[in-house]
């Protein structure tokens, strides 16, 4: 595989990921555990490459670079980062790098990604980075089925989307671990396949008393109907209630003509919170 550096290297292109799908598909489909560099400062363990977080950290170098240089650019100094949805560590680990001033407390829920995301952690000698492994939900101290299929490893939720073997997980509310904790987060970042509005109303307080966070999170509609408790929006709907001012990612610097004022329902982007 000498020739990933290349791809690296390469600027995006329309096709490209297609075609680097195309002809690395036998090494793809047949790739197991595999651990890799990236620049010469950043490694990682990944259980396949078949799943997009592993397929862009290995032959991208980065994995949603836009919002990693977002919060590293955004959080003051010193500042308390939380990242809900953890996952192997591509948001976390490369912030972490880039401010090590920042203290990052990472939530995993799966055991089985879990391990990877620790293992990730401690191959780069972070010591910045806090991992836990529970699940943000709306009530503490439950224990409930979580699908988090081995291929699509990034996929994890509490909606058995893609038929596969649940684990068992513990729960917490966002407010009862930063109570526990004394911290005040200055930006939070939530990924969690639909579940976002149940983050959303875990944090309490957290959500109406200042200073309140930043708060970064992927809207997906089909991913919100899925999860069968929520609608597509409702987890926009909660923040506009709180009065944050809501944006698309991709518009950041064009405020006005990226405003969200009405929830989306259709389609899936990055939204910023920004506190009123």
């Amino acid at each position: 595989m000498v020739l990933i550096n290349s791809w690296r290297k390469l600027p995006p292109f329309k096709g490209k990921k297609r075609l680097i799908r195309l002809l690395y598909a036998k090494y793809i489909r047949n790739c197991s555990e595999v651990t890799f560099s990236i620049g010469g400062h950043a490694s990682f363990t990944v259980p396949n490459l078949q799943d997009n977080v592993a397929f862009n950290l290995f032959f991208e170098g980065i994995y949603e670079e836009e919002l990693v240089s977002y919060i590293a650019k955004t959080l003051p100094e010193n500042a308390v980062f939380i990242d809900v949805g953890a996952n192997i560590g591509a948001i976390s680990i490369m912030v972490a790098l880039r401010r090590p001033d920042v203290t990052i407390h990472a939530f995993e829920a799966s055991p089985r990604i879990f391990h990877y995301l620790a293992r990730n952690i401690q191959q780069n000698e972070l010591k910045n980075i806090h991992a836990i492994n529970l699940a943000i939900h709306a009530e503490d101290n439950q224990e409930l089925a979580f699908f988090a299929p081995e291929d699509k490893f990034g996929k994890g939720s509490f909606s058995n989307v893609f038929n596969c073997t649940p684990e068992l997980v513990k729960t917490i509310r966002l407010e009862s671990y930063f109570d526990q904790h004394h911290l005040k987060p200055d930006l939070i970042k939530v990924d969690v396949e639909g579940f976002e509005a149940m983050v959303f109303e875990s944090m309490g307080h957290f959500l109406q008393i200042n200073p309140r966070p930043i708060i970064v999170f992927e809207f997906v509609d089909w991913a919100e109907k899925n999860s069968k408790l929520f609608q597509p929006g409702d987890a926009q709907r909660i923040l506009l209630h709180n009065q944050f001012k809501l944006y698309s990612l991709n518009g950041w610097g064009e405020k006005e003509k990226y405003t969200i004022t009405e929830a989306y329902e259709i389609g899936s982007c990055e939204i910023i919170a920004i506190p009123e």
